[in-house]
């Protein structure tokens, strides 16, 4: 269809298939569109009317939708510098402690766990504070000031459990019965 209306692309379609076109008021069913409609899809055809527009689709058996999309403006953050930080986390004994949780604080997609022998490394913003956190250890906390390589040293939490006894109250063994039933030949 060349020079047609949208709403006229749109008519086309419903009369030649057993889609329904749905849209709301914002759309610009009397804008131009120029489009191949011969051996395509409906997803072809209509990736190709609204590309570059505001426009957007979904199809939902054969229903489709339209509606306008929110052009967002770019986001023009601040770069903040990251800067590379390593180091070891280790116990009071000067054990390597496998698996410490270290994260920027306020910022916990920003993260790593300790390796077996203890060592991690991680990029993080200038003046970052990192936490490390272990079960059974004292959460610390340490601002990076300089790249310099950190030495992280646990103390356990007098607090945890000595002991943990786990019971098995309250649940019942279901018996079964298993019947046997002869049929006459």
């Amino acid at each position: 269809m060349d020079n047609a209306t949208m709403k006229e692309l749109f008519d086309n379609i419903e009369k030649k298939s057993e889609y329904i076109f749905f849209y709301t008021q914002e759309v610009d069913v009397n804008k131009r569109v120029a489009v191949r409609m011969e051996n395509r899809t409906i997803d072809q055809i209509l990736d190709e009317v609204f590309k570059n527009t505001n426009y957007s689709y979904v199809v939902n058996d054969r229903q489709v939708f339209i509606k306008t999309t929110e052009v967002v403006p770019e986001k023009r953050e601040t770069t903040q510098q990251n800067i590379p930080v390593s180091g070891t986390v280790k116990d009071q004994f000067g054990e390597p402690i496998i698996g410490v949780n270290i994260i920027v604080k306020n910022q916990p997609s920003i993260g790593v766990v300790s390796d077996l022998d203890g060592n991690f490394s991680i990029n993080v913003p200038a003046n970052a504070t990192l936490q490390f956190s272990y079960i059974g250890y004292i959460t610390q906390e340490v601002r990076i000031a300089n790249n310099q390589p950190l030495h992280i040293v646990m103390r356990e939490n007098a607090q945890v459990m000595e002991e943990v006894v786990v019971t098995a109250l309250g649940i019942k063994k279901k018996k079964r019965k298993h019947w046997l039933i002869r049929l006459p030949k």
